[in-house]
């Protein structure tokens, strides 16, 4: 079970492996590592509650999504995560509401960190959403390197030295920025958006706005619409710079995309995501897998 969810091994390849190491005189089929799974799964279902509840249950939850392969077709899979665990819900719609992440989090009123999708502001109207800015910087890296954009390296400057300023405080223990420096921050932050904005506009003025602009254009746009939920950790010193940890937990199901076919039924996604939660949280926690595995199934 390790090497099939933690060590991404195909299940005809593993089904081989365990077969040469025997000998042949143990035949482990594909069927038969799948029942294993599921057995798992249906005796660590308290337990995946129980990580669910407490995730939910923290003030700051990190989601993102990224697809996977149903026998050939495009699936889905939200990953939610902070301090108490990571839970995955594979949904075969990125924006579905009845479902994954975007149903389970329909209550939420805490921190939401998100890459800007936007059915997260649509259904997710009682959280507080709070944007990624590691994204903003590579986009501004873009702005720089292909549009030789000033105002990129600028907002970019200012980003950086808004978190390493967080950061100063921080080790100084001290718990938050004075209003004269956030305003500061903020005066800094529009001055450079607007100037930008209007420099280009006054330029091109007939250019329909979202097509045949640079992409660091549309960008500002987004930042001076959205510009609370970007500047949010310098206000809260309890929430992240990025969206950095549910970045990771996606990287998980990035590893089993060089799988081929993936899956072939949901119900063997869901399986596998169960348990990919199942021994993620596990290392999240410090707790020996295999141990943990022995004394789920012994109950």
């Amino acid at each position: 079970m390790i090497l099939s969810v933690k060590g991404t091994i195909p299940l005809q390849r593993l089904s081989e492996i365990i077969n040469e190491i025997f000998d042949n005189k143990i035949n482990i089929s594909q069927g038969t590592i799948c029942n294993w799974l599921e057995e798992l799964r249906n005796k660590s279902k308290s337990i995946l509650n129980k990580i669910a509840n407490n995730v939910m249950n923290q003030p700051i939850i990190h989601v993102d999504e990224t697809s996977s392969s149903l026998n050939g077709n495009l699936i889905w899979i939200h990953a939610m995560t902070n301090k108490e665990g990571t839970i995955y819900y594979p949904v075969e719609k990125r924006g579905d509401k009845d479902g994954g992440a975007l149903k389970v989090l329909s209550n939420y009123e805490g921190y939401l960190v998100h890459d800007h999708f936007l059915p997260y502001y649509k259904y997710e109207d009682k959280a507080y959403h709070v944007e990624c800015n590691a994204h903003v910087l590579r986009a501004l890296q873009y702005g720089i390197e292909n549009d030789n954009s000033v105002a990129c390296i600028l907002l970019k400057n200012l980003f950086l030295t808004m978190l390493e300023t967080k950061k100063d405080y921080l080790n100084q223990n001290k718990g938050e920025l004075e209003k004269e420096k956030i305003e500061e921050f903020e005066k800094k932050y529009d001055k450079i958006i607007n100037d930008e904005l209007i420099r280009y506009e006054t330029l091109y003025p007939n250019r329909i706005k979202g097509k045949y602009c640079p992409e660091y254009i549309s960008l500002f746009r987004r930042l001076a619409k959205f510009k609370d939920n970007h500047l949010i950790f310098i206000k809260d010193f309890n929430v992240p710079f990025d969206n950095n940890a549910a970045e990771r937990a996606c990287r998980k199901v990035k590893n089993k995309k060089k799988v081929s076919t993936q899956f072939k039924t949901m119900k063997y996604a869901e399986i596998y995501f169960d348990i990919l939660s199942l021994f993620e949280t596990l290392r999240m926690k410090k707790k020996n897998i295999r141990s943990s595995i022995e004394n789920i199934l012994s109950h």
